[in-house]
């Protein structure tokens, strides 16, 4: 899969859309609408070069939105999914919820689309134009459907994220399309089986325990968002920024991520530095999505403005880092780890509410236990890594927060209101 093309093409819609709206507010012959509808241009023109497998037998690469999801050649795009609602709601007043494009789009060609879709007058777009709405859907009801039947292969899961952690620890770009894949796959497990979760615990046989909890806390971040009436989109962009959460912590020297005690004075400063080298890290790659990089800075922030990086009084943590932490703890605590079981869901829910209104909102603490958590209560553990010490334990997922205690191996008797770091 060209991974390099399909972001390219997501990002040429976005700077068609850009160049739309910019129209719409500075007039067509603007200097900077120009220049977008220049980028538009070159962006389509470059994806339509990269994937030339993908058109049809006329030479066009068909773009298409279908129920609040954009495809193309029958290939979900999910970073595109906020286009439908604005880009493609737009194409549909003048052609339909489709775009095509030719294997070379000129600046002219994305500037005389605007216009017709500010006049929504579909005839100022003839028939052969290099940029145009048309009605093309059939491909991505088709691709719904299989995308909502597959399940999460976990070979391909610990791959995807290894790879896009590893992008960013490097300062490359992030393989956002193999992300955003993953993450629609397990939105649309959710959408269409209510025990999507049970699919994933086969991860804990092939990854170590690192991705396994990333994608354990990517499928509960996005089944508590969805439970919460967010968007689809919005659910998506969680989902993606749960599996991105923790990439800081490759900067953590390893006797330090992996210790199995507690961690006190430099060691501790250390580990507690990994949100804002993940959100930099992420900034760095230069892709990645805007909500993942308020989530890797915010995840361990607190309601009662305590928490790491110590927020200024004024910042009240995003309601997507709020709900990454919720299912990051309760994965942490449930998890069977070397030196410990994993709890029961009462006891999990016990500890977590310790923190309610402190660390985590209460009710979006009922709202886990009650929508989300219950689903498990009656499966294994959902991210049982063997205790046998095949996976090693992180004291990322043990130490606590400021002035409370651990889950350490000499405290797994007793409860404790530690978040996972």
């Amino acid at each position: 899969m060209n991974e390099l093309a399909y972001t390219t093409l997501v990002d040429g819609l976005r700077a068609v859309h850009a160049s739309i709206e910019g129209m719409r507010v500075l007039g067509h012959e603007h200097p900077a609408v120009e220049a977008k509808c220049l980028a538009a241009a070159t962006l389509l023109t470059r994806a339509s070069e990269g994937l030339r497998s993908r058109r049809n037998a006329a030479g066009l690469l068909h773009v298409v939105s279908f129920d609040g999801r954009v495809a193309c050649g029958g290939v979900p795009l999910p970073a595109a999914a906020g286009l439908a609602s604005t880009l493609f709601a737009n194409l549909s007043c003048v052609g339909g919820p489709a775009l095509s494009i030719a294997s070379k789009v000129e600046a002219g060609d994305v500037a005389l689309l605007a216009r017709a879709v500010l006049a929504r007058d579909g005839t100022l777009i003839h028939a052969t134009h290099p940029v145009r709405a048309c009605q093309v859907v059939s491909q991505l009801a088709q691709t719904g459907t299989a995308t909502s039947a597959a399940p999460v292969d976990p070979q391909r899961a610990g791959q995807t994220l290894h790879s896009a952690w590893e992008s960013v620890r490097s300062g490359s770009h992030i393989p956002m399309h193999a992300v955003d894949s993953l993450a629609e796959q397990m939105h649309a497990m959710l959408r269409g089986d209510a025990s999507a979760l049970l699919h994933l615990s086969a991860l804990k046989h092939h990854d170590q325990y690192t991705f396994v909890h990333t994608v354990n806390v990517s499928v509960l971040s996005a089944s508590l968002a969805q439970a919460c009436g967010l968007s689809d989109a919005m659910v998506h962009d969680i989902a993606v920024g749960a599996m991105l959460h923790d990439v800081g912590k490759g900067l953590v020297p390893e006797h330090i991520l992996n210790k199995r005690g507690k961690l006190e004075g430099t060691e501790l400063a250390v580990m507690r530095r990994h949100p804002l080298d993940g959100a930099r890290m992420l900034i760095d790659a230069g892709n990645a999505p805007d909500m993942a990089i308020v989530i890797a800075y915010e995840h361990h922030m607190h309601l009662n403005r305590t928490g790491y990086p110590l927020p200024r009084q004024d910042h009240f943590p995003h309601l997507a880092s709020q709900i990454v932490q919720v299912a990051d703890m309760y994965d942490a605590l449930r998890t069977n780890r070397p030196y410990r079981a994993g709890m029961p869901i009462e006891q999990a829910r016990e500890i977590m509410f310790q923190g309610a209104g402190v660390s985590h909102d209460k009710a979006l603490l009922d709202w886990f236990f009650e929508r989300i958590a219950q689903r498990c209560a009656d499966e294994r553990d959902l991210s049982d890594v063997a205790a046998n010490g095949e996976a090693s334990a992180t004291t990322g997922e043990i130490a606590s927060a400021a002035a409370t205690p651990d889950v350490t191996p000499e405290a797994t008797a007793r409860p404790t209101t530690a978040p996972g770091l």
